[in-house]
């Protein structure tokens, strides 16, 4: 198993790496600690898992899982957390993480769960199994809004959302739109107030179901 290890606090990942260098079966092929240099290094180091610090990702965790799929599709990551709130655990797991691990996890169970990723199983205790499936079926339950729902949106507002239904950051809105990160950040959260959303993944997946058959009048 190629590991990259992906952690903002260089002693924790220099800890982690020292520990896992010590087991058979693994080949740590880097420690990382920020973002930009994950991404970047993906594709040149070719891990077949990343463990990556939720707090690295910070608000960009689902675009930066998206964009690790891409870049390397074969790549499985598992989340290190401080915690694991229900919303972050599913939309971590829509946007294609294999796993969380939290940082008080010991270093027997980090074990174990590698293991069962190695044999194509989700890292994930089974306190976090039940919470995900009740998540799941409120989601189910909780009726969908309609496409006139888009009619209240600025237009402004529509093109920031074909970005984020696109996967793009903040950052990259605010350079195709030629506004401040800022900006694009108001924008983000007046659309998921709108459209009565708890976050931009929730957003992005609506539009992306929508967009091509709906109307969007821009107010």
């Amino acid at each position: 198993m190629r590991l990259l290890i992906a952690h903002e606090h260089v002693l924790f990942g220099e800890g982690l790496r020292s520990l896992l260098s010590t087991e058979t079966g693994y080949e740590i092929v880097g420690r990382i600690s920020t973002l930009r240099e994950t991404l970047d290094q993906i594709a040149v180091l070719k891990p077949n898992v990343v463990l990556l610090s939720a707090e690295l990702a910070g608000s960009n965790l689902m675009e930066t899982l998206r964009e690790i799929g891409a870049r390397q599709a074969e790549c499985q990551v598992v989340l290190l957390g401080a915690q694991d709130t229900d919303d972050e655990l599913f939309e971590a797991f829509r946007a294609g993480a294999k796993g969380y691990i939290a940082r008080a996890t010991p270093v027997s169970h980090v074990l174990a769960a590698l293991r069962a990723l190695a044999n194509g199983e989700l890292v994930i205790s089974r306190a976090q199994t039940s919470r995900l499936i009740q998540k799941f079926r409120l989601q189910m339950a909780r009726p969908e809004p309609q496409p006139s729902v888009m009619d209240h949106l600025t237009r402004r507002e529509i093109e920031v959302l074909r970005c984020v239904a696109g996967g793009a950051t903040n950052q990259e809105i605010a350079q195709q739109l030629v506004i401040s990160e800022h900006t694009v950040k108001i924008h983000v959260r007046n659309i998921l107030d709108k459209l009565k959303m708890k976050n931009r993944g929730e957003a992005a997946n609506f539009a992306r179901r929508y967009g091509t058959s709906m109307t969007w009048t821009a107010h």
